[in-house]
């Protein structure tokens, strides 16, 4: 029982990352859409901020898991 137990609290953990990420990235996004108009300035955040999102979730459940 204990070992399943920890590996659904892991799931769990790496799920709720995943959500917080993208709910992250979504807010910051829409942010900055408000306040910038050139669409290559747009363009260039999306693909940082994305990037660096799917970066922080590999190494967040890199860390989870080998935890």
């Amino acid at each position: 029982g204990q070992v399943w137990m920890n590996i659904v609290a892991r799931l769990m953990v790496i799920a709720f990352v995943l959500v917080v990420c993208g709910h992250g990235v979504h807010g910051v996004l829409e942010i900055w859409d408000d306040y910038v108009t050139s669409e290559s300035a747009r363009r260039w955040a999306r693909n940082i901020v994305i990037t660096y999102a799917i970066v922080a979730s590999i190494i967040a459940i890199y860390v989870i898991l080998s935890a």
